[in-house]
């Protein structure tokens, strides 16, 4: 198995749809395109010069680029996926390689509603921020009766991940 088929699976249930509905269902959360990938960066401390900076600068956000994603491992992966399936796809590949070190150093989630349906993942490490962002675009956007939202944590990805970790 690779990362892909664990993002599809998990998707499925994530859903609650049946058989027949689950390949054009997963499809449709997967293939939702990244509209944004926007990093922030922690201030350092101690060159800030007085109290409002440092609470100015801590939310400054810059449009994701390789050149400001090296503290964030798969950061690149993440940020350069086109849609919420390869973005997905490509954490747990990289957790299952062992590209991340330890999971105390790093946070990282993706929240989705159904409303849209729209999707974050967000991964936050000591240095900062990254956040990707995905929509649905044009006739798949969709405004359902009930409004559904969930959380996949770190914890959960890790588990992911070891399914399909080299033995």
């Amino acid at each position: 198995m690779t990362g892909s088929d664990v993002a599809n699976l998990t998707l499925a249930m994530i859903l609650d749809v049946g058989m027949r509905e689950a390949s054009v269902a997963v499809g449709k959360v997967s293939l939702m395109p990244k509209s944004s990938a926007v990093v922030q960066f922690r201030p350092d401390v101690e060159e800030m010069k007085s109290a409002f900076e440092l609470q100015v600068d801590q939310y400054k956000e810059f449009t994701a680029t390789t050149e400001n994603l090296d503290a964030f491992p798969a950061g690149a992966a993440l940020a350069e996926a086109p849609n919420l399936g390869e973005g997905l796809a490509a954490v747990i590949d990289r957790m299952a390689s062992g590209e991340f070190d330890y999971i105390g150093d790093m946070s990282l989630n993706m929240q989705m509603v159904s409303l849209g349906p729209s999707a974050t993942i967000a991964y936050s490490i000591r240095a900062g921020t990254l956040r990707v962002r995905y929509e649905a675009v044009g006739d798949e956007q969709e405004r359902p009766v009930f409004e559904r939202r969930l959380k996949l944590d770190e914890g959960l990805l890790w588990r992911l991940a070891d399914i399909i970790k080299p033995a």
